[in-house]
């Protein structure tokens, strides 16, 4: 749903129109604590590996689509690593990702279940990338999270653009619910007769899977088919 949210939207925007020069690098991050509570850990995101709980595949899923709507190009290969385990957790605390795109960008992506950052309100604006150009640094706060940039959020999302000399704040025309948003497109979709057929979903469930594979192997590189 964050491809829906009104800041991702104009980042996209700002992104293909170079308004930061020719983009090499992209960094996105997910990390929080959770898992520290016994309820939390009995929830399937700390206790089912099997399906595909923990860091990665709850929240390094967003940051993987969103690298690749951020520079529009899909991931072909990668290289993940597990981070040290600080929490009894029966899926991984988390993980760093490397991944370089079919266009030739590199990224990153961090996720993890055990950092604290603060508290909620300073995690929830830490939910956000970088993404960096020849001519400058395009930052999201709070943009990879379940916020929508209402004025009655618990923390506001931001978008900023550094030219080097001088950040400006990038205002966005409309804001729309982004849960809203993703189901209004199903529904269009029905309507207009236009099926999906979850192309999307399972690449980025590969992708989800390739991380795994590539951290139980020490970091291997690996690629995707296609």
């Amino acid at each position: 749903m964050m491809v829906h949210n009104a800041y991702n939207v104009r980042a996209v925007e700002l992104l293909r129109a170079g308004e930061i020069g020719a983009v090499n690098d992209i960094v996105l991050h997910m990390e929080f604590l959770y898992g520290g509570s016994k309820e939390e850990r009995s929830s399937w995101r700390c206790s089912r590996p099997e399906e595909l709980g923990g860091p990665l595949g709850d929240v390094g899923s967003h940051c993987l689509y969103m690298a690749e709507a951020l520079a529009g190009s899909r991931i072909h290969g990668l290289a993940c690593s597990y981070l040290p385990p600080t929490l009894s957790l029966a899926v991984e605390n988390g993980a760093f990702v490397q991944f370089e795109t079919a266009s030739g960008a590199q990224g990153s992506v961090r996720v993890a279940f055990n950092q604290p950052r603060g508290g909620p309100r300073a995690t929830m604006s830490n939910l956000g990338y970088e993404v960096y150009g020849s001519e400058g640094v395009l930052r999201g706060y709070g943009t990879l999270f379940q916020l929508s940039g209402y004025s009655d959020e618990p923390v506001s999302v931001r978008l900023e653009l550094d030219r080097f000399r001088r950040v400006a704040p990038v205002r966005v025309r409309r804001i729309q619910n982004v849960y809203q948003a993703l189901i209004q497109a199903h529904a269009d979709s029905i309507r207009e007769n236009r099926p999906m057929d979850g192309s999307d979903g399972l690449h980025n469930l590969e992708l989800v899977l390739k991380c795994h594979e590539s951290a139980r192997g020490r970091g291997k590189r690996v690629t995707l088919k296609g």
